[in-house]
């Protein structure tokens, strides 16, 4: 935030608990010398979801996790997954007009869920593919499981995939 201090704005989702911890530090003057101080403040952030109205699509309920998506490169080539990235790709049902979120972490962790932007079903064009829904989950630990849960947003709510699903960053 700098020196002459600031904000920054935190986005969840209703239904999620979150933990924010901001560390501030800085000097105070006493006399003539500058003492370093720091303060912690841990904010605990409930929003209850309440009911989801909308259940989740059983046309999405297996998404695919492949490691080539043919002819989606920026000149028509195959797109290959990286070693520390997971490609997760949803069947186009243009009957559904919702955005896809994944929640993701390490396999058997206690970590708190990471999300993706929400993506619309519709996908996104790829040159020699055509409309796709592909969520590209990078910046992940190479060779490593993880588990994901899909779900889409219903109004301000998410409604999830009954099942959970896992994938590798591993390539070959």
């Amino acid at each position: 935030m700098g020196g002459d201090g600031g904000s920054t704005v935190f986005y969840g989702v209703k239904g999620f608990s979150y933990t924010v911890v901001a560390v501030v530090n800085y000097k105070s003057k006493t006399g003539t010398q500058l003492s370093p101080i720091r303060k912690t403040a841990v904010v605990n952030i409930n929003q209850p979801g309440g009911a989801v109205s909308c259940p989740y699509p059983s046309s999405l309920t297996w998404p695919a996790f492949p490691a080539v998506i043919p002819y989606a490169g920026p000149n028509g080539e195959n797109l290959y997954q990286q070693d520390g990235e997971i490609f997760v790709l949803f069947p186009n049902d243009n009957r559904i007009n919702v955005n896809i979120v994944l929640l993701y972490r390490e396999k058997g962790s206690n970590q708190e869920w990471a999300r993706t932007s929400p993506l619309p079903l519709k996908g996104a064009w790829f040159p020699g593919t055509g409309y796709i829904t592909l969520i590209r989950i990078v910046g992940l630990k190479p060779s490593t499981e993880y588990e994901i849960k899909a779900a889409i947003q219903c109004n301000d709510k998410l409604a999830f995939a009954p099942d959970l699903f896992y994938a590798s960053t591993f390539v070959i």
